[in-house]
């Protein structure tokens, strides 16, 4: 069984190592009332003190063609937007973009905190950075992966949704089998499997489980049953990329997505060696979700036995192997209570109801004694723009005490400039920022910055994208 490396592991190789470049590849979709951005805040400068960096965008078809590079000197402390669909003009496109920064000085971390949005006439989506391409370094110590063993993608199968997958055939292109495990509510399984499917350099690997259900003459729609089920996928990972993918489900109505929802997969654990901890109780938080009805998921691919999770309106045993699924309440905290040793990692999504439209989720880990002893004081990410209300969750979930104590400096920066300070001390355990008058003047896309005193603190931000009643809600970099 592999082992996989820790998170704490990982970091202390990066500060030994030197980093002048960073990347993240996204997939991307253009068409009738479609359109993807891909935003970043210039974090370099605000939290690393590096005077310029350059970025160069690269717009590629699913087959691997380029068709569109961007360059751009990346100084002023702002947000970036770059629309894909005022890049590339009218028509229906689809494919990847890769994004690239480059330094003349350490930029400490290869992957590019960057975000992508889908925006469709019936929805609004966001997935942070999630694919890249591994540095020369990581290649040289041979942190290279052989396969892709990924998990946590609800596929939501019927007349009317697709579910589908993404991931990147790298520089080199590949030769690979895949086989997708697909669980229904009920617990059973079923493997589809495609051989020997060759993808060129550069290209997509789009992976829709109902094409397979097709050539297995297995009935996809009937085994879900209307109900979310859970899919993993194993292929031959290709040279040099890290082994994520872009997962979701669509709808389409004459080639053109109506709605399009996102999140990122993850290893799957049950196939890996993990270190277990001591914890009795783990965590998550639950933030604001516009009073909309929340599920905290937790995909089937953990090894552990005798956990069971508790809401403020719910309480279910977790079974190994089952997709589950807890409601809650929004503004909570959900506790996952264990009998012997926990996995350092259960991954779980927060699902928020989009009403007559796709749910959308957010993948999320577990909060554990081991992410207390990460003291971090410098969190960012996606915010909003004026078409949004938008919500900042504030929490460190068990340490009341200090953070009842901190300072904590809130920025919000749009496509010019930073629009919005406040100096703010919490005042109760699970705190609420309303920016949503703040995002009327809001110039492109938004992103904050919360400083604080170093703490294990979590911080979420939601989004009620008022044109498609849509919301999402994501968390800080």
């Amino acid at each position: 069984m592999e082992k996989i490396e820790s998170v704490k592991e990982h970091k202390s190789w990066e500060k030994e190592n030197v980093a002048t470049r960073s990347n993240a590849i996204f997939h991307f979709i253009v068409g009738h009332n479609t359109d993807t951005k891909i935003t970043f805040l210039n974090h370099f400068l605000d939290k690393r003190k590096i005077d310029k960096v350059f970025m160069s965008l690269s717009l590629r078809t699913l087959e691997g063609e380029l068709i569109s590079r961007t360059t751009d000197s990346i100084e002023n402390l702002q947000t970036y937007t770059f629309s894909i669909c005022e890049i590339l003009g009218e028509g229906n496109y689809e494919g990847s973009a890769d994004i690239e920064f480059f330094s003349n000085v350490n930029i400490q971390i290869p992957y590019s905190a960057v975000t992508a949005t889908y925006e469709t006439k019936n929805g609004f989506s966001l997935v942070h950075s999630y694919a890249r391409r591994l540095n020369d370094q990581e290649v040289e110590a041979q942190k290279t992966y052989k396969k892709i063993a990924e998990s946590g993608w609800t596929i939501r199968d019927n007349n009317n949704v697709t579910s589908f997958a993404s991931f990147y055939a790298g520089q080199l292109g590949i030769d690979t089998d895949i086989n997708l495990t697909i669980t229904n509510f009920e617990g059973r399984t079923e493997i589809l499997k495609k051989k020997s499917i060759s993808f060129q350099p550069y290209s997509t690997i789009k992976i829709i489980p109902k094409e397979f259900s097709k050539l297995s003459n297995f009935d996809l729609i009937g085994f879900l049953k209307d109900k979310p089920g859970h899919c993993s996928v194993e292929l031959e990972c290709p040279f040099a990329m890290f082994p994520r993918g872009l997962v979701g489900n669509y709808k389409i109505e004459n080639s053109v997505y109506t709605d399009f929802k996102v999140t990122h997969s993850n290893f799957n654990y049950a196939d890996l060696d993990l270190d277990y901890l001591d914890d009795t109780t783990v965590y998550n938080l639950i933030p604001h979700s516009f009073n909309r009805s929340v599920n905290l998921r937790t995909y089937p691919t953990f090894r552990a036995k005798d956990l069971k999770q508790a809401s403020e309106i719910d309480e279910i045993q977790l079974l190994e192997g089952k997709v589950n699924a807890i409601q809650t309440n929004q503004n909570a905290i959900v506790e996952t209570i264990v009998k012997d040793k926990v996995p350092c990692r259960i991954v779980n999504a927060i699902e928020v109801d989009n009403l007559l439209n796709i749910n959308s989720e957010c993948s999320v880990g577990i909060h554990t004694s081991e992410y207390d002893q990460e003291k971090k004081k410098y969190f960012w990410g996606y915010l909003g723009n004026r078409s949004t209300n938008s919500v900042l969750t504030i929490s460190s979930i068990k340490n009341n005490d200090l953070f009842m104590k901190t300072n904590l400096n809130v920025r919000v920066f749009d496509n010019s400039k930073m629009i919005h300070e406040t100096n703010i001390t919490p005042n109760q355990l699970i705190m609420n920022i309303d920016f949503s008058e703040n995002l009327k003047r809001c110039i492109g896309e938004a992103y904050y910055v919360v400083k604080s005193d170093p703490q294990s603190i979590t911080i979420f931000s939601s989004v009620l994208h008022r044109d498609t009643n849509s919301v999402f809600v994501e968390h800080s970099f």
